[in-house]
């Protein structure tokens, strides 16, 4: 089974990514800032990050890049609702998906990251 780790700082909305998740048959840790996202990172085995693009402190973008500087590994699928926070930079391994978003879409982008 994969693990995802989900990092937002609004409770409601972390916990709702990750009540999807484990619905859609993952792992899933959560965080709730990018400090808190790298101590889960460093003592866990994480398959991708989802993070929301905006947060106060650390941006989910400043977080994915530099915990993949530090893992290349790891596979970074942005979420936003803000208008102009999307993440135009997809590569093999980052993704971008616009909030709202259904299971199906959630999960349909994880496993299409994935398999890359």
């Amino acid at each position: 089974m994969k693990t995802v780790l989900v990092v937002d700082d609004e409770a409601d909305i972390r916990e709702l990514v990750a009540k999807m998740l484990r619905y859609g048959g993952f792992d899933v840790l959560e965080a709730e800032s990018g400090a808190r996202a790298s101590d889960v990172y460093a003592a866990n085995r994480v398959d991708v990050m989802v993070t929301d693009v905006v947060m106060a402190g650390e941006t989910g973008r400043e977080l994915g890049e530099r915990l993949q500087h530090a893992s290349p590994d790891l596979k970074v699928l942005y979420i936003s609702g803000c208008p102009g926070a999307r993440h135009d930079q997809q590569t093999e391994r980052t993704a971008f998906l616009p909030k709202p978003f259904t299971i199906a879409e959630l999960v349909g982008s994880i496993s299409e990251l994935l398999a890359r």
